[in-house]
């Protein structure tokens, strides 16, 4: 603990941050030196379902009207000595959307030759997933499904044709209606001025139709049928692995909607190749892809970019590393990145993120192309650029037992230690965890970023709400998860809460091998490093430490909401002079160098 009032020196580049970028640049040089050595993603980046863990499933039964549904988590301290309590604060997740994904063909070669077989499907199975996803979501809520037939709307050039011999006429009916361009299919009736779903398509030019006539009456498949429908294109063009692949790209939709809030999000799927059929041609009865029977619980993964978004980033994170040495642990991982990502090279993206846990989730936001969320890759690993789908989410933790931030990871034993010191990633947790003691309201929401701060303090410069709960330590446990209709109380809708549960996902190990020692880069870390410092400090800024003025300006006087008067906007002359002090505590946020010795 720094009592005085001298500038606090904070050590951004010594040996303990020099040993963490030799730490991350060791994996991340070993990922790549993998990544190049082989031609195909290994078995984990298909793998959808071992990142569900305890993902609970979407509700079976929705209201029909409902725009949006809520749910909220429940938790249990296994700690039989400590007596806090904790309660999941209820979340929103949205129903339906103004904008559909607009979906073209990409003109990279990104993924435009799949492993070892000469068929390409990855558009139209992730369109088909997207229907699928739809479907199900109607039948949640008493809905049906229609097709929207254009009037006149025909391909910019001599579209390629698809013989689908095995196929009924609804069969072909509803890959027609998939292909189409425009929106092809949509929820009938579907209340409220938001009205696509999260997974809804609008498809420009795909150069492909659907040999046959199939006539405009015929009835839109279930989403069992059109998943039976999937499965069967699956099978007579050998198409593998591509379909897991396709709905981990479906999935990312909602994510793709809320990065484009005000206009429909653009993706590029890969170019289609579908040209040999295999000998199992002759039409028999399949069964849906197996993904098909966890489909509910991959639905409310989806829905909540929050949720989603998140734990995509969970890769960049590392749970011992503090946060002023955080930018020693990103550096290198853009570094790697940097020129794949320049390069438009997305299969040696995913290739690098397979020994990630959310390897699958990388690849279907590979697959939907450069655009949109990918762009936000470099900003958030070169200068810890903040997104809403960056921040760590304790929900997102809790379903897939991938941890984001210090926050979601328990410290053994009583915080309070015999030399009467408490580390200050403890006092930020119990801050967290009884945010309803304070005036303040920001303790509520985590930090921007996961990395804790560094440090120890004195049990007396501890605030008085929490000095009590030092003494023990909460030990949570995620319990269960309860959906509610938007706006109701104290109703549950049914549902599955949990998947069958497997462990959660592990980062695969990669031989770090012998790694290509780069220099230190002193600037670049302490840039990043001091980002991450004020943003974990300035959480606490209303309780700043003393000695602590040189990271973050302290919160005096009234800490409630502003009134009108004293809103943002605010031109009074009282409001105008707040800032410019404000302002002027900037000057001390510059952290001075480290001596030299």
């Amino acid at each position: 603990m720094h009592h005085g009032t001298a500038p606090l020196q904070v050590d951004y580049d010594g040996p303990e941050a020099e040993s963490i970028f030799s730490r991350s640049q060791s994996r991340w040089q070993a990922a790549l030196r993998s990544a190049n050595a082989i031609n195909q993603l290994p078995e984990n980046g298909f793998d959808l379902e071992r990142i569900l863990f305890r993902t609970p499933s979407l509700p079976k039964t929705i209201p029909s009207d409902a725009t949006s549904i809520e749910g909220y988590s429940a938790w249990t301290n296994r700690n039989p000595s400590c007596h806090l309590r904790k309660a999941g604060k209820p979340r929103k997740f949205v129903l339906r959307r103004t904008y559909p994904i607009t979906c073209s063909l990409s003109p990279s070669p990104n993924f435009s030759v799949w492993e070892d077989t000469p068929n390409n499907g990855i558009a139209l199975l992730v369109l088909g997933w997207a229907y699928i996803l739809t479907a199900d979501l109607a039948e949640r809520q008493n809905l049906t499904m229609e097709y929207r037939w254009p009037q006149d709307n025909p391909s910019d050039d001599q579209p390629t044709v698809l013989r689908l011999g095995y196929a009924l006429p609804r069969e072909r009916a509803w890959w027609k209606a998939i292909v189409t361009r425009g929106m092809g299919w949509s929820i009938t009736g579907a209340p409220g001025d938001m009205k696509v779903s999260p997974w809804a398509v609008e498809v420009e030019d795909l150069g492909l139709d659907i040999a046959g006539g199939v006539g405009t009456s015929q009835r839109p498949p279930t989403a069992r049928e059109a998943a039976c429908y999937l499965a069967r294109l699956c099978r007579v063009f050998s198409l593998g692995r591509q379909c897991s692949a396709a709905l981990a790209a479906a999935l990312t939709f909602p994510l793709q909607a809320s990065y484009a809030t005000r206009a429909s999000a653009k993706i590029e799927l890969p170019r289609l190749s579908l040209t040999q059929l295999s000998r199992s041609d002759k039409r028999q009865e399949d069964g849906p892809p197996a993904e098909y029977l966890h489909l509910g619980f991959y639905m409310s993964l989806s829905i909540c970019p929050g949720i989603f978004g998140p734990l995509l980033w969970s890769i960049f994170w590392e749970p011992d590393v503090p946060c002023h040495c955080a930018g020693a642990w990103v550096l290198p991982i853009a570094t790697t990145l940097k020129p794949i990502i320049e390069d438009n090279n997305l299969e040696l993206l995913v290739r690098v993120l397979s020994f990630t846990p959310v390897a699958p989730l990388w690849l279907g936001l590979a697959l939907c192309g450069p655009r949109g969320i990918m762009k936000s890759v470099m900003r958030s690993v070169t200068t810890l650029a903040a997104y809403p789908h960056t921040r760590p989410d304790i929900d997102s933790a809790a379903w897939t037992g991938i941890a984001q931030s210090f926050l979601h990871l328990h410290s053994s034993g009583p915080y309070l230690q015999v030399d009467g010191t408490v580390s200050r990633a403890d006092v930020w947790r119990l801050r967290h965890d009884c945010y309803d003691k304070y005036d303040a309201v920001h303790f509520e929401y985590t930090p921007l970023h996961g990395w804790p701060p560094f440090g120890k303090m004195q049990e007396q410069d501890v605030e008085l709400e929490i000095r009590s709960h030092l003494s023990c330590s909460p030990d949570w446990a995620y319990s269960h998860w309860t959906w509610l209709p938007a706006k109701a109380t104290g109703v549950e809708l049914s549902t599955n809460t949990t998947c069958p549960t497997r462990p959660p996902p592990e980062q695969d190990g990669i031989d770090g091998g012998e790694s290509k020692r780069c220099e230190f880069p002193t600037e670049d870390v302490r840039r990043v490093s001091e980002e991450a410092t004020r943003e974990v400090f300035w959480w606490a800024c209303s309780q700043v430490e003393k000695g602590f003025g040189t990271l973050v300006p302290r919160l005096v006087g009234y800490n409630g909401p502003l009134g009108r008067a004293q809103s943002p906007l605010s031109t009074e002359p009282e409001a105008i002079e707040r800032v410019a002090k404000w302002l002027q505590t900037r000057s001390q946020w510059v952290v001075p160098a480290r001596p030299t010795t």
